[in-house]
């Protein structure tokens, strides 16, 4: 059974289908038809995730399915026995669950809870959570507690091995999402560079013609002279021409685009 379940849980897509292949397995090695995985909540340990369902809970668990689905999802509080087999890290079988000092009387309609054996999942010293069976007629024994036992490291050493290839790939993503960004860097540096070059030549020779048709300097009134010209004649065209307008307008525009580059 366990190595049935390794080679199936290695086409799992999902972290939650490999609980869910736990499942068609396992009752194969322990009867009883209703079962759960879950996982103690990384928000809080007083919570757990529900990862997976058995398809018997899933049909007939309709308070379950209020709030997830085979494929688990939800969060609910730890108490009772689960809490038993949690916090105490250790298995439990109860075959009148009922009687035990820990039990919760379950809500209406819920599935039925004649026998009950729980196993916890850890890596190593670290709690991961519970895997949960109900349903055996005749209530379970030894031997389904030895089985539980040696699935549960095997699930977990499953659900270890997907969490880290899912790490594994988000990581190449993250590496291939910023290496396209230093790309793209790069390319926008180079970019910003040949507009600069041709922009700042545009903005040097506009400031010069402007200051070469407008400011009395003494080489412009020198050549205005020698060309027979009146200096205050070519300024008054200019700005009857609106020509200086212009060249306001070319500094500004160059300016800004200079300032998004």
């Amino acid at each position: 059974a366990v190595n049935c379940f390794f080679q199936q849980s290695m086409l799992a897509e999902s972290y939650q289908g490999i609980a869910r292949i736990f499942f068609s397995i396992a009752f194969e090695v322990i009867p009883g038809g209703y079962g759960f995985i879950g996982e103690v909540a990384c928000e809080s340990e007083d919570h757990m995730d529900i990862l997976a369902v058995s398809d018997q809970v899933a049909e007939e668990c309709r308070i379950m399915l209020a709030d997830t689905d085979k494929a688990g999802g939800s969060t609910h509080a730890l108490g009772g026995i689960i809490s038993e087999v949690v916090f105490g890290q250790k298995s439990v079988i109860l075959n009148e669950p009922e009687l035990s000092p820990g039990s919760v009387c379950p809500p209406e309609q819920h599935v039925p809870v004649e026998s009950f054996m729980g196993g916890p999942i850890k890596l190593g010293s670290e709690m991961k959570g519970i895997i949960a069976f109900s349903g055996k007629n005749g209530g379970y024994d030894p031997e389904d507690l030895k089985a539980c036992e040696t699935l549960a490291l095997a699930l977990v050493e499953a659900l270890s091995l997907k969490r880290r290839e899912d790490e594994k790939a988000k990581l190449e993503e993250m590496m291939v999402h910023s290496e396209k960004m230093v790309s793209l860097g790069g390319l926008a540096a180079g970019m910003a560079h040949e507009i600069n070059n041709p922009l700042a030549g545009i903005l040097q020779n506009a400031q010069v013609i402007r200051n070469r048709l407008r400011e009395k300097l003494p080489a412009n009134l020198a050549a205005a002279e020698e060309l027979g010209m009146e200096f205050d004649a070519v300024c008054a065209y200019m700005e009857k021409r609106k020509i200086y307008r212009m060249l306001d307008s070319v500094l500004e525009a160059g300016k800004r685009a200079a300032a998004i580059v």
